[in-house]
């Protein structure tokens, strides 16, 4: 299906569903929610053509079944059957198409913006699944996990298309829903994988174990999705639009044993011989000091191919070691390939790093969920050779039946789209279709109307509504302008918040300072934005303000961390009295025992004088 060179912004799910009827085999473009994090980043990558708003049209329908319905018609249109008379296989059968793999989702939960959008746009059947099996950080037993497989698999043999080998029909299964993310299987002996004892009888991911049959060889592979119903509609739509043409690689393992395997060396070769755009950050995983000067500004890549040690809340670097909180921002949607031990044991954490990276905007993440062994990885050579091979992303990352004891049930978990691909510039891009939309709000329209009204009866509102839709227009220099403008008329502070994002993609420090100085950051993202920027200043010559700022900015998720960073500093400038204050700060905030256990130590290392 063509694409046309446009992004729909709608305000609720009655309107997302609406906006998607009007997919068809002439043409679909990208449809999401207003969202200020994750908009502004789909829009910097996409680049669109036109940027339309659309006005609410109402409430879904009630009734489950009624849902249900109305999201198979968008999959039928799509594929130009008949919404109202065909059904989802009538409307493939049409066209002699056989789906490559099926959507699993509720319309209890919010993932279903994203298992609509995908069933539609890669030609997918919708199967539904309402039943329980716990929450994504959750892990549930092995009756569980049988109700869990057989479910799904009797969902998919319902179909009638075939399934039960590698190649036939039915070769992915996308998993739009919360489901545990960690599951347990009785295998026999002769299936289990010899890792150290300690290790041995852990749980399976998830989507390792859904997809096999019962002698646990693979008949499909699987991806999942999860989260509210924005963020999912986000990583259905990176997945379905995005180009994925510049990669990074990130290497912190020693170039000798078992890891020089994981080396990035023979990677950037193949990436330069395929012809992708590529960085390699030589330094940045030398020491703590380096990652945090390399991740100051946000990285600005498609895909992200790193190798670390460590655990769900931390990475190892050279020397040093990164907690979760520094997870870098992005400028652009992106897909990361992680080889590290436990990431995603909980991935709708912000204290875990997959649940970091994922708040972030990675719309697509490999990790483990458990001790998996370095093997268990595949390496990054042959990640970029399956790339270039029109192999998708998350299908990369596993072993084959062919690779070995990998290739059985195991601990590295896909979130994610399981068809997406990416491609190399070799492959050539689609071309997009300029078609003007004859309906909704021209962004770029309510702009300049915006402007004539901040002319003629300028007020708090219109700035901080100008300044905002400037944003996610991706116009952060105009938005600048307005801003100053808005300040000279003492009418800034409601854009204050839009202004931190403008502030940290431009780079501009004293911007962000002033902008966090009027509206204290209040999202665990604008906290992240204030310490990437300025935590870098720690040091001799840190100033009082910053100081300040960094603690008003105390992130939640990890207070210990960003206390044990300030005390010196504190106790330095501002004195004894003062850092004490600033650590019972953090204890006021912690959320773990853990978290109090290491406040209150740090409290001690500063006695009163």
């Amino acid at each position: 299906m063509p694409i046309i060179d446009r992004v729909v912004l709608v305000p609720d799910i009655a309107t997302y569903v609406d906006e998607l009827t009007k997919w068809s085999l002439e043409g679909r473009w990208p449809v999401l929610f207003e969202d200020d994090a994750l908009t502004p980043m789909f829009i910097r990558r996409f680049q669109p053509d036109q940027i339309l708003l659309r006005e609410s049209v109402g409430e879904l329908p009630g009734s489950i079944e009624d849902r249900q319905a109305s999201l198979e018609r968008i999959v039928v249109g799509a594929w130009g059957g008949d919404p109202h008379q065909d059904s989802i296989r009538e409307a493939f059968a049409n066209h002699g198409y056989f789906p490559p793999g099926v959507v699993i989702t509720s319309v209890k939960d919010a993932a279903w913006t994203a298992a609509v959008a995908l069933a539609a746009g890669r030609g997918l059947p919708l199967l539904w699944m309402d039943e329980s099996f716990g929450q994504p950080d959750a892990s549930i037993d092995i009756a569980k996990t049988k109700e869990l497989k057989k479910l799904v698999d009797e969902r998919i043999a319902s179909l009638g298309y075939p399934y039960e080998e590698l190649g036939d029909a039915i070769d992915t299964i996308t998993m739009c829903r919360a489901i545990a993310g960690r599951v347990n299987v009785d295998l026999p002996p002769a299936r289990r994988i010899n890792v150290p004892e300690k290790y041995r009888d852990g749980p399976l991911a998830m989507t390792d174990v859904i997809g096999r049959r019962a002698d646990w060889n693979r008949y499909a592979f699987t991806g999942w999705i999860h989260g509210d119903e924005a963020t999912c509609a986000y990583v259905a739509m990176c997945s379905l639009f995005l180009p994925r043409v510049q990669v990074d690689l990130i290497n912190s393992y020693p170039s000798d044993g078992s890891w020089a395997l994981y080396s990035m060396d023979q990677a950037e070769d193949r990436l330069q011989t395929f012809e992708y755009e590529f960085a390699t950050h030589h330094d940045a995983a030398s020491s703590l000091q380096s990652w945090r000067r390399l991740i100051y500004d946000g990285l600005n890549t498609d895909v992200l191919i790193m190798n670390t040690k460590g655990n769900r809340d931390y990475f190892r670097l050279a020397q040093g070691r990164a907690s979760s909180l520094d997870v870098p921002l992005h400028h652009v949607p992106v897909a990361v390939h992680l080889t590290h031990s436990w990431s995603m044991q909980s991935p709708t954490r912000l204290d875990t790093v997959a649940g970091r990276w994922i708040e972030n905007g990675a719309y697509a993440y490999v990790g483990s969920m458990h001790e998996p062994m370095l093997s268990a990885f595949v390496p990054p050579t042959s990640l970029i050779e399956r790339f270039n091979g029109l192999i998708p992303f998350l299908v990369a990352a596993r072993h084959w039946q062919a690779d070995g004891v990998f290739a059985r049930p195991w601990r590295i978990n896909t979130y994610g789209d399981p068809l997406m691909l990416c491609p190399s510039p070799r492959h050539g891009r689609s071309a997009r279709l300029k078609q003007p939309a004859q309906y909704g709000i021209s962004l770029e329209t309510q702009v300049r109307e915006s402007m004539e009204h901040i002319k003629t009866k300028p007020s708090i509102k219109i700035f901080a509504r100008t300044i905002r839709s400037l944003h996610l227009w991706g116009r952060d220099d105009l938005a600048v302008q307005v801003w100053e403008l808005a300040k000279q008329q003492s009418k800034a502070e409601q854009a204050s918040e839009s202004m931190i994002e403008v502030f940290f993609f431009l780079g501009q420090d004293e911007g962000l300072i002033e902008a966090c100085e009027m509206s204290s950051p209040g999202t665990e993202r604008h906290r992240d934005m204030l310490w990437h920027r300025l935590g870098v200043r720690l040091g001799p010559r840190v100033d009082r303000t910053t100081l300040l700022l960094l603690e008003s900015g105390m992130r939640r998720s990890h207070p210990q961390f960003d206390a044990d960073r300030l005390a010196p500093h504190f106790d330095r400038v501002l004195g004894r009295a003062r850092t004490r204050d600033m650590i019972q700060l953090a204890l006021s905030i912690a959320s773990s025992q853990a978290s109090e256990k290491r406040i209150k130590k740090l409290l001690g290392e500063y006695p009163e004088q």
